[in-house]
């Protein structure tokens, strides 16, 4: 993987401790989650000592559900409970990611000063790793705290820093991108000479990438950077490049057919960032409807759209609704499909966001692997409860699930499973059904934690 991304998802891989999933916040509600107050998994949370990674990590998940749940006090000082846990993770790379997370999150609730202090942090972890190309894509990304905080100079130092460094990375790819990024970060502090310097750059090692697939991911992510800069013109141009460049007739069509969905999504994405919808539209138009990546994009401008124009919103999710109901089965094609059952939800469209969640169980029952048709069950169960449909709607769903689970053969594999029904009776509204599943895990440990976190809540209710 490249250095990019990999000290990032490393961190991203690490599991909460809790064992609790808190899922994605999308609508602003009370604060709680499967009808158990926020505060109980917060409690838990806290009760994790020794294990920093899983604790941080949970910190940060519980705070965007209380931003979620317009709770903003709540949310920072949770933020910055996260950030004090994650400066004490011994990986460096981790520690490194909480504190960047925190003061990112702080910096968009309008913490500035707060989170200015948690990128200086950052940066003293940063600046000792010990790869130059690891070291160089991670000060990009601090960089972009210190913009968000509203100190471009200090992002603009450190961009500079990292302009002067990147000719000594090892290979035209790695050199490209990291160009491209830095490009990125110039145009957004309105250092424009800078800006050229770096594209140019990006481009010159662009062309000297020999890996077709490597050469047309650079050619799209430096189009990118002329999205932010708001030339339509020459981010196609650019993107065109990758394609034209390919070399051999047989590896260009095959790298077409694989990467330009995924090239024309990414710049889309850019152009959905720059709040230019139309730009955006335009751009998924290329994108075959054979593809889920047209679908994906679609569900991200309609998202967007939800409070802006919903009468717009709405017509873009029926598009990429209509998307995907074309696709093969897959547990892609149902999260996503639960995924636009919320944005109807959310555009107060709930019999719309209901018909597609009947749709989704239909796809989730055609699925052959029984954990792709578990996993896909419980995520419509809870997306049944987020749309606000009766215990008596979703039960069914989760009796499905609970017989597929019963059939595993993996003992360790099934008490996981199980224990992930516990809070979804609850949510139902069931809580004799969920404490008798507790009491049937097989793991202590897990078992008593779910027993804290339903006593919280019948104490709290």
């Amino acid at each position: 993987m490249d250095g990019l991304r990999r000290w990032w998802i490393s961190g991203l891989l690490i599991g909460v401790a809790v064992g609790i999933w808190l899922g994605a916040p999308e609508i602003a509600e009370a604060a709680s989650f499967q009808g158990i107050p926020l505060q109980c998994y917060v409690d838990l949370a806290e009760q994790e000592n020794g294990n920093n990674e899983g604790q941080a990590f949970a910190l940060l998940q519980l705070g965007d559900r209380y931003e979620a749940a317009a709770e903003r006090d709540r949310a920072i000082a949770l933020l910055g409970r996260a950030a004090d846990i994650g400066a004490k993770i011994e990986r460096e790379g981790i520690r490194a990611l909480v504190l960047l997370e925190s003061g990112k999150r702080l910096a968009a609730a309008g913490e500035q000063r707060r989170a200015a202090v948690i990128f200086d942090r950052v940066l003293a972890v940063v600046r000792e790793f010990k790869a130059p190309q690891e070291r160089m894509f991670a000060l990009i990304q601090v960089s972009q705290g210190f913009h968000q905080a509203n100190l471009d100079s200090r992002a603009g130092k450190l961009l500079t820093q990292v302009f002067n460094e990147a000719r000594t990375l090892p290979d035209a790819y790695t050199r490209a991108r990291a160009y491209t990024a830095i490009a990125a970060g110039f145009s957004e502090i309105g250092e424009p000479y800078r800006f050229r310097q770096s594209q140019t750059l990006a481009a010159q090692n662009s062309l000297e990438v020999q890996d077709l697939a490597q050469r047309a991911r650079t050619f799209a992510e430096l189009a990118g950077t002329f999205v932010i800069a708001r030339e339509h013109e020459l981010a196609i141009e650019t993107l065109s490049q990758a394609f034209r460049d390919a070399g051999d007739a047989q590896e260009k069509a095959a790298i077409q057919k694989q990467f330009e969905p995924l090239a024309f999504s990414f710049i889309a994405s850019k152009y959905v960032e720059q709040e230019d919808y139309d730009r955006a539209l335009e751009v998924v138009s290329n994108i075959p409807a054979t593809s889920p990546e047209k679908a994906i994009a679609l569900l991200a401008i309609a998202k967007k759209l939800t409070k802006l124009a919903p009468e717009r919103a709405i017509a873009v999710l029926d598009q990429s609704l209509e998307t995907l109901l074309g696709l093969t089965n897959s547990l892609d094609k149902v999260l996503t499909m639960n995924e636009v059952a919320e944005t109807y939800h959310r555009a107060d469209l709930t019999r719309s966001g209901e018909r597609t969640l009947d749709q989704a169980t239909e796809v989730a029952n055609s699925l052959a692997e029984p954990l792709e048709q578990i996993a896909a069950l419980n995520v419509l169960a809870q997306g049944y409860l987020d749309v606000g449909a009766t215990s008596e709607r979703v039960l069914p769903v989760v009796t499905q699930s609970e017989a597929l689970v019963n059939s595993l053969e993996n003992e360790v594999q099934r008490d996981r499973l199980r224990a992930d029904m516990v809070t979804l009776y609850w949510g139902m509204g069931l809580p004799d059904g969920a404490r008798e599943r507790v009491s049937a895990l097989s793991n202590e440990s897990e078992r008593a934690q779910l027993t804290t976190l339903l006593d919280c809540a019948t104490q709290k209710s």
